[in-house]
Parts: C-alpha cells; structure tokens; sequence
C-alpha cells in the first residue's frame, strides 16, 4: 500500500506541475506578447529608447513574470510538503490561474491613459 501511495502522490504532483506550468506558460506569452504590440498594430523594435508606445507595459510584464514564477515554485513547493496534497494542490492551482488573470489584465491596461 505505501507503494502504490507514493505512486499516487507523485502522480498528482507532476500533474499540478504541468498544469501550473501551463497557465504560467500561457500568462507570459500573453504577458509579453502584449510588450511587443507598437502603437500602430506593428512590433516594436529592439531598440533604446524605445519608440512612444512601446516602454509602457515592460515593467509591468517584468514585475508579473517574476510574481507569477515565485508563485509557481511555492504551489509546487507546498503541494510536495503539505499533508493534504490534493487541496494544496487545488488551491495552488486557484491562486495561480487568478494571478494569470490579473497579470494579464493589469498589463493590458498598463501605462493606459483615461
């Protein structure tokens, strides 16, 4: 029985890691999708100073990347650690897909004027 427990119990971790990896994945391909969005519909260009329209989402991308990283290390930290595996897992899982949102929403609106 412990075996088929330890099984199990690694079974649901490497889940909750793959899941967690891919709302994560996701959050920041739209995170820094949208840094690369020109005013004009257009990509910007890789260049210093950057064009009018193009710096205003780059500090919030870089905040929500490093929150959303750090966040997805603790869900897979506590879900390995908690007792109760499953709810760790689920609750990890709940707070990272509302971080996704708010990362995304909060870049999207980031440096928009009115």
């Amino acid at each position: 029985m412990g075996a088929d427990t330890s099984r199990l119990t690694r079974r649901r971790w490497w889940i909750t890691a793959g899941v967690g990896a891919l709302v994560v994945a996701g959050t920041l391909a739209g995170i820094w999708g949208l840094v690369g969005d020109g005013p004009d519909g257009g990509i910007c260009p890789a260049v210093l100073p950057a064009p009018p329209g193009c710096a205003d989402r780059l500090p919030a991308a870089v905040t929500w990347t490093a929150v959303l990283l750090v966040a997805y290390g603790a869900v897979l930290v506590l879900t390995a650690r908690a007792r109760r595996r499953l709810v760790a897992a689920g609750a990890g899982l709940l707070l990272l897909g509302v971080l996704a949102v708010v990362a995304y929403r909060s870049t999207l609106w980031a440096g928009a004027v009115g």
